[in-house]
Protein backbone atom coordinates (compact mmCIF):
# COMPACT_ATOMS: atom_id res chain seq x y z
CA UNK A 1 0.00 0.00 0.00
CA UNK A 2 1.31 3.67 -0.79
CA UNK A 3 0.73 5.03 2.46
CA UNK A 4 1.73 3.06 4.83
CA UNK A 5 3.53 4.51 7.30
CA UNK A 6 2.02 7.40 7.64
CA UNK A 7 -0.68 9.14 9.54
CA UNK A 8 -4.43 9.21 9.06
CA UNK A 9 -5.24 12.21 8.24
CA UNK A 10 -7.60 14.35 10.52
CA UNK A 11 -10.80 15.10 10.76
CA UNK A 12 -10.16 19.08 9.80
CA UNK A 13 -8.39 17.95 6.70
CA UNK A 14 -10.98 15.81 5.37
CA UNK A 15 -13.58 18.01 6.16
CA UNK A 16 -11.62 20.99 4.17
CA UNK A 17 -11.16 18.42 1.56
CA UNK A 18 -15.17 17.54 1.30
CA UNK A 19 -15.61 21.30 1.86
CA UNK A 20 -13.81 22.31 -1.61
CA UNK A 21 -15.55 19.72 -3.13
CA UNK A 22 -18.96 20.71 -2.29
CA UNK A 23 -17.96 24.49 -2.38
CA UNK A 24 -16.88 23.73 -6.54
CA UNK A 25 -20.06 21.72 -7.27
CA UNK A 26 -22.29 24.17 -5.94
CA UNK A 27 -20.14 27.02 -7.53
CA UNK A 28 -20.43 25.60 -10.97
CA UNK A 29 -24.80 25.28 -10.09
CA UNK A 30 -24.94 28.76 -9.53
CA UNK A 31 -21.90 30.94 -11.55
CA UNK A 32 -22.24 29.18 -14.93
CA UNK A 33 -25.84 29.76 -15.56
CA UNK A 34 -25.35 33.40 -15.12
CA UNK A 35 -21.87 33.03 -17.26
CA UNK A 36 -23.12 31.77 -20.04
CA UNK A 37 -25.01 34.17 -22.06
CA UNK A 38 -21.88 36.60 -21.33
CA UNK A 39 -19.91 34.22 -23.69
CA UNK A 40 -17.24 31.90 -24.06
CA UNK A 41 -14.46 34.13 -22.58
CA UNK A 42 -16.68 34.33 -19.42
CA UNK A 43 -17.15 30.90 -19.18
CA UNK A 44 -13.82 30.04 -19.44
CA UNK A 45 -12.68 32.88 -16.70
CA UNK A 46 -15.10 31.33 -14.58
CA UNK A 47 -14.47 28.29 -14.27
CA UNK A 48 -10.62 28.56 -13.86
CA UNK A 49 -11.47 31.00 -11.02
CA UNK A 50 -13.93 28.32 -9.54
CA UNK A 51 -11.36 25.45 -10.01
CA UNK A 52 -8.35 28.18 -8.43
CA UNK A 53 -10.68 28.93 -5.63
CA UNK A 54 -11.68 25.29 -5.10
CA UNK A 55 -8.12 24.50 -4.21
CA UNK A 56 -7.60 27.33 -1.83
CA UNK A 57 -10.12 25.37 0.73
CA UNK A 58 -7.70 22.48 0.11
CA UNK A 59 -4.67 23.71 1.64
CA UNK A 60 -5.10 21.86 4.89
CA UNK A 61 -5.36 18.66 3.31
CA UNK A 62 -3.00 19.32 0.93
CA UNK A 63 -0.28 22.20 2.11
CA UNK A 64 1.39 25.03 0.97
CA UNK A 65 2.01 23.95 -2.25
CA UNK A 66 -1.68 23.35 -3.41
CA UNK A 67 -1.92 26.91 -1.90
CA UNK A 68 0.44 28.52 -4.30
CA UNK A 69 -1.31 26.72 -7.46
CA UNK A 70 -4.39 28.36 -6.25
CA UNK A 71 -3.10 31.47 -5.63
CA UNK A 72 -1.08 31.12 -9.44
CA UNK A 73 -4.59 29.60 -11.00
CA UNK A 74 -7.26 32.58 -9.90
CA UNK A 75 -5.05 35.04 -11.03
CA UNK A 76 -4.00 33.59 -14.00
CA UNK A 77 -8.39 33.36 -14.45
CA UNK A 78 -8.58 37.17 -13.46
CA UNK A 79 -6.31 37.75 -15.82
CA UNK A 80 -7.99 36.38 -18.64
CA UNK A 81 -11.08 37.89 -17.48
CA UNK A 82 -9.35 41.31 -17.24
CA UNK A 83 -7.03 41.58 -20.31
CA UNK A 84 -9.06 41.20 -23.42
CA UNK A 85 -5.71 40.73 -25.10
CA UNK A 86 -4.66 37.71 -22.96
CA UNK A 87 -5.37 34.51 -25.46
CA UNK A 88 -7.61 31.67 -24.28
CA UNK A 89 -4.79 29.51 -25.66
CA UNK A 90 -2.07 30.98 -23.55
CA UNK A 91 -4.50 30.87 -20.50
CA UNK A 92 -5.27 27.46 -20.24
CA UNK A 93 -1.45 26.70 -21.08
CA UNK A 94 -0.52 28.81 -18.26
CA UNK A 95 -3.30 27.40 -15.96
CA UNK A 96 -2.13 23.43 -16.84
CA UNK A 97 1.61 24.51 -16.67
CA UNK A 98 0.62 25.63 -13.18
CA UNK A 99 -1.16 22.21 -12.55
CA UNK A 100 1.53 20.09 -14.30
CA UNK A 101 4.39 22.12 -12.24
CA UNK A 102 3.21 21.94 -8.88
CA UNK A 103 1.37 18.68 -9.07
CA UNK A 104 4.57 16.78 -9.73
CA UNK A 105 6.36 19.18 -6.91
CA UNK A 106 3.60 17.84 -4.37
CA UNK A 107 3.97 14.31 -5.40
CA UNK A 108 8.15 14.64 -5.53
CA UNK A 109 7.64 16.16 -2.11
CA UNK A 110 4.74 13.79 -0.29
CA UNK A 111 5.42 11.61 2.20
CA UNK A 112 3.70 8.93 1.04
CA UNK A 113 6.27 8.59 -1.96
CA UNK A 114 9.31 9.21 0.73
CA UNK A 115 7.96 6.07 3.24
CA UNK A 116 7.20 3.95 0.05
CA UNK A 117 10.62 4.52 -1.40
CA UNK A 118 12.65 4.23 2.01
CA UNK A 119 10.58 1.20 2.67
CA UNK A 120 11.54 -0.73 0.29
Amino acid sequence: MLATGLHSPTTFQVLALAAAIIFEFASFIIVMPRMRPRGERAVVSATMGIVGLHFLIMIPAFGVLIGLMAVGCTLNAAAFATLPRYAVGVAWFVDGFLKLTFGLAMVATSPAVYVHVVSR
